[in-house]
């Protein structure tokens, strides 16, 4: 008999709505940050408490830390201080253009690749 684990996001989908809680440029703690996505997403404890293969992290721990990751190396967020996550300028641009909704279910590679060589310059 098997058993199919609980979807949980991918670090690419969580990547939109991490920026949508930071939107207002306001410092935030990750850890507030992970608590409104676990909410907004109506994940249930199964969800959450679902582990990596290590045991020493959960797998949504795990993504959302990617996706920050993801989103810092894009320069559309940045961190204040060890912790805590704060919206870019650049950010803040990408949120109020149309294309966003198309352009975070592209890959990853894409996307960056988008910020650095389009209207999102590196200065």
């Amino acid at each position: 008999m098997s058993e199919s684990l609980p979807s949980i996001p991918s670090y690419q989908s969580l990547m939109l709505p991490i920026l949508t809680i930071v939107a207002d440029g306001s410092e935030y703690k990750l850890s507030e940050v992970r608590q409104t996505l676990e909410n907004k997403l109506g994940l249930s404890n199964e969800q959450l408490d679902l582990k990596l293969p290590s045991g020493r992290q959960s797998v949504f721990s795990n993504r959302v830390g990617w996706a920050k990751t993801y989103l810092k190396k894009a320069k559309l967020v940045d961190y204040p201080r060890y912790g805590h996550l704060q919206i870019t300028e650049r950010g803040q641009e990408l949120l109020k253009s149309d294309p966003i909704f198309y352009f975070f279910s592209l890959p990853i590679s894409f996307c960056c690749r988008y910020i650095l060589t389009h209207k999102y310059s590196l200065s």
